[in-house]
């Protein structure tokens, strides 16, 4: 048999690379059964809070849960559009396309008993930022990390009131989630170090991209770091 050529090595270990970062995982095609309890009252998803960003220039879907049976109705930016909620509690209305906005808004929320209210709402550019390690890295100092450069500097110019940021927290489930604890915050040297669903800092790469946008589009950005080391993609 004749050696291998390194190219050949090349390929073949690339191909081991690959197979290993997206294969499915054992569980990937069971069957994954919603939550048969009934909802106890008006709520959002988790991804709507206060501080959010909003896309502009589309259709924004807004969604949660009420009692199975209810009207819902959804205002913003002048706007009203109302459904029922299904037999499993869940409702979903598209809000009209929207042009970016600057000056804070109420989204409101309500059916025949609750009314929810997400305050600060801006609408501009919205991004999601995934990954491993690479997305991940914070922009200050981490254990076992070494800072960005000039990283103390960079933080304390990170004060963007038009810039918000969702840091999605690590969990683990069995099935994929419809709902995980995390809140908008505006992006400032302080949520830029420590966000508030994670306890440490927001994706430095997200954050640049973010920063450059701003700048460029002259329009609120919100940013969505959902990213997790070593992970395989269909994580």
């Amino acid at each position: 048999m004749l050696p291998a050529s390194p190219a050949s090595v090349a390929r073949v270990a690339t191909l081991i690379l690959l197979y290993g970062f997206l294969r499915p995982s054992n569980n990937a095609t069971a069957e994954i059964k919603p939550d048969q309890t009934p909802p106890a009252g008006l709520s959002l998803a988790s991804v709507f809070s206060d501080h959010m960003v909003l896309q502009r220039q589309m259709k924004v879907p807004v969604w949660g849960q009420a009692r199975p049976g209810e009207k819902v109705s959804v205002t913003f930016s002048g706007q009203s559009k109302s459904t029922v909620a299904g037999e499993d509690g869940r409702w979903t209305v598209k809000l009209d396309e929207l042009e970016a906005k600057s000056k804070p808004a109420q989204l409101i929320v309500s059916d025949s008993k609750t009314t929810v209210k997400c305050t600060d709402v801006l609408v501009g550019e919205v991004w999601l930022a995934s990954g491993q390690s690479n997305m991940e890295k914070q922009l200050g100092p981490v254990r076992h990390q070494v800072p960005c450069l000039d990283w103390q500097e960079e933080v304390a110019a990170a004060d963007y009131p038009q810039i918000r940021l969702l840091d999605i927290p690590h969990t683990q489930a069995p099935a994929p989630a419809s709902s995980v604890n995390c809140n908008w915050v505006t992006c400032s040297p302080k949520n830029i170090v420590v966000t508030p669903s994670r306890g440490v800092g927001f994706s430095a790469c997200a954050y640049f991209f973010g920063r450059k946008l701003h700048k460029e589009l002259k329009v609120p950005i919100g940013l969505i770091s959902a990213t997790r080391g070593g992970t395989v993609c269909e994580s």
